[in-house]
């Protein structure tokens, strides 16, 4: 149990730092959407956050997201599930159309991964030269 959540730690912190820097190399019209310049000289970028769970919603004063938001030009878009989450995957696989993270509860993940949404990170962990714990 105890390793299951530190291996759900570093997948989730390998996956938000690689949507970080994957968020600026995109396509036209594919990835995050970019806004207005941050402090950085640099456009900031729009990372969208699906919840299966509502909670407390952050508010636009929130300190930490302003902070993120300042200091890499990183700002969240959070969705959260309104009635049943069976109906929100099932229109997000077909149509293909992912957030960039995906939160859910462990039960709801085979939803997910039964619709290949997920992609395997072992090619990421094995060539990170800076991040030699992950292997």
């Amino acid at each position: 149990m105890k390793n299951s959540k530190k291996l759900l730690i570093i997948c989730l912190s390998v996956v938000l730092a690689l949507s970080f820097a994957l968020a600026g190399c995109k396509k036209d019209g594919d990835g995050g959407s970019e806004g207005e310049k941050g402090s950085n000289g640099q456009k900031n970028v729009t990372i969208s956050a699906f919840i299966s769970r509502a909670g407390t919603n952050p508010t636009k004063d929130n300190r930490i997201y302003q902070k993120i938001k300042e200091e890499f030009g990183v700002e969240f878009k959070f969705e959260y599930v309104v009635g049943e989450i069976g109906e929100r995957v099932g229109t997000m696989t077909s149509g293909g159309e992912y957030p960039d993270l995906i939160g859910v509860q462990s039960n709801e993940a085979n939803q997910f991964i039964d619709a290949g949404a997920f992609i395997p990170l072992e090619k990421y962990i094995n060539d990170a030269e800076n991040y030699p714990n992950l292997n």
